[in-house]
């Protein structure tokens, strides 16, 4: 039996020791990048992690789930990323509990 290349723990290990080398020797070039080319890639960072293809599917999604959408992307531009995660987790445990309470 054969393992896939880059599944075994030593694969990510070894994964993590070069992203670390990578940001100890790129992180001090960062502050010579122009504050728009350092926007255009926090753009295209954002709309590859918010996978586009699912997007019809969670257009399509029930209307609470749509408004949990909108407040999580709203609070991480008006406020803090870290202030969205923990809003947007507690509305959408509040919102599974109370779906489930109305199943019950």
């Amino acid at each position: 039996m054969s393992v896939p290349a880059g599944a075994t723990p030593v694969a990510g290990l070894v994964h993590a020791l070069i992203i670390l080398a990578v940001m100890l020797l790129a992180a001090p070039l960062a502050g010579y990048l122009a504050m728009p080319a350092l926007a255009g890639l926090l753009i295209v960072t954002a709309w590859t992690m918010s996978e586009p293809h699912r997007w019809p599917a969670r257009l399509r999604a029930p209307l609470a789930e749509r408004a949990l959408l909108l407040l999580t992307m709203t609070l991480t531009v008006l406020a803090d990323l870290t202030v969205a995660i923990a809003v947007g987790t507690a509305c959408g445990l509040a919102l599974r509990f109370w779906r489930s309470k109305d199943a019950a």
